[in-house]
């Protein structure tokens, strides 16, 4: 085991030629030591802390946490949307195609987001436009950024309604987005996200307040698309049964930092975290029926009260006083594998 501090290749992933510059042209981004504080009533609050991941395309790369872990900061904070003031990124680096987007003037940044990452939001029905039908909002896409005359932009609309397993997609096109159920309308927002053909997809908790059918078919639709076009996909949610099934890639977050990284099967299967494993134990299985619910014990730090060491470490069987003094280094357990924990050598062993 040893020290690394940046994340690595998809497992089971290989090399394509690199391109010209000495960047892998199947990356998309590369995000390093991220940082977004919150500045307000005289104090600043770290919020997100010293956050890496690379996602490549085709790959689905899930940011799992609890509510309060930063996984919808960092998802904001890559494509420039945080809530400034009082948010801002305080450190690090978004490359997106080997271009730094925190470097960028904001109106460029803002191009290059526009055209080439799209974004699911959480809450479809106040991410649409209420006053104006689903129709001309994806088709205001096509106008603005493509300068595509109304009928080619509204035959474009249809199709991606269409795309998006929408019934009777063109009658729909006058629809506002209050005639639409949950599921139509995420499947609305996932078209517009898609309209421009981006290279990266950010989904923010996208089958939020869905039923469990509903859920499938967004997240089967997704994974297909992804696949279809080559899209690297970002997930940020809480839910490990998406997770699981969907994702590639884990990137496991609390108290604003990552505390492990990994493929999806080894993080269920061979989690090094002590936070990991706690998730993992506390889901119900229907064979222990007859047994207590496992709940992890304690809560999550306030923001303004996270201490110089390990964030987990009051609520973890296995912290000791190190643990407190300091962040834990990021260790390597196996190939694409990090954890950061004194302990995960042995997390692992018990897995």
């Amino acid at each position: 085991m040893h020290t690394q501090d940046t994340t690595g290749r998809r497992a089971g992933s290989t090399a394509p030629a690199a391109s010209t510059d000495g960047r892998d042209p199947q990356e998309l981004l590369s995000v390093r030591s991220l940082g977004v504080e919150i500045r307000t009533g005289g104090e600043t609050i770290d919020i997100v802390r010293d956050v890496s991941f690379d996602v490549r395309r085709g790959e689905t790369v899930a940011i799992l946490g609890e509510s309060g872990s930063g996984k919808t900061m960092t998802g904001h904070a890559v494509m420039g949307i945080l809530d400034t003031p009082p948010a801002y990124v305080s450190a690090g680096s978004v490359l997106f195609q080997g271009r730094d987007l925190l470097t960028l003037p904001r109106r460029e940044r803002r191009e290059v987001c526009g055209r080439n990452i799209g974004m699911v939001f959480q809450d479809s029905l106040s991410a649409l436009n209420p006053v104006f039908s689903v129709g001309f909002q994806i088709a205001e896409l096509f106008r603005k950024r493509q300068g595509a005359s109304r009928r080619k932009a509204d035959a474009k609309a249809a199709e991606l309604l269409d795309l998006v397993e929408i019934p009777n997609a063109r009658r729909r096109l006058r629809d506002y987005p209050h005639q639409f159920s949950g599921g139509m309308r995420q499947r609305v927002m996932i078209a517009m996200a898609i309209a421009l053909e981006p290279d990266l997809l950010i989904a923010d908790e996208p089958t939020t307040a869905l039923d469990v059918t509903i859920q499938a078919q967004i997240m089967d639709m997704l994974a297909r698309l992804c696949d279809e076009r080559q899209m690297g996909l970002i997930l940020i949610t809480h839910d490990l049964g998406v997770v699981s099934e969907f994702a590639d890639r884990i990137i496991l977050m609390y108290a604003g930092r990552v505390v492990e990284s990994s493929s999806a099967a080894a993080l269920f299967t061979a989690s090094a975290h002590p936070y990991s494993r706690a998730l993992l134990e506390s889901v119900p299985k229907l064979a222990d029926q007859h047994s207590g619910l496992k709940v992890i014990p304690g809560s999550p730090p306030d923001p303004r009260d996270v201490g110089p060491g390990c964030s987990f470490a009051p609520r973890c069987s296995h912290a000791v006083p190190a643990c407190l003094a300091g962040v834990p280094p990021t260790l390597q357990v196996a190939p694409d594998h990090l954890s950061a924990c004194l302990f995960a050598e042995e997390v692992v062993a018990h897995a």
